[in-house]
């Protein structure tokens, strides 16, 4: 879904999925099953409905797991 003011994407991760922020925060939210997000500034673990802020200064991040995401930012 993109609008003015977010797009949000739905990903179904089946073991990991690597990305980068690309500048701005992402916003990633477990809506099915469980998941890690690791980033070189930590790692998170998310049960389903939970949410986690990955800094736009995170650089590359993966998020680990058997599940579906909802991965929001604002775009430029």
């Amino acid at each position: 879904m993109r609008c003015g003011l977010f797009v949000s994407n739905v990903i179904d991760i089946d073991k990991d999925y690597e990305t980068e922020p690309g500048g701005v925060y992402h916003i990633i939210t477990c809506v099915q099953g469980s998941c890690t997000v690791e980033s070189p500034e930590g790692a998170a673990g998310l049960a389903c409905t939970e949410s986690a802020l990955v800094p736009a200064s995170a650089g590359r991040y993966t998020v680990r797991g058997s599940c579906r995401v909802l991965q929001s930012y604002h775009p430029r």
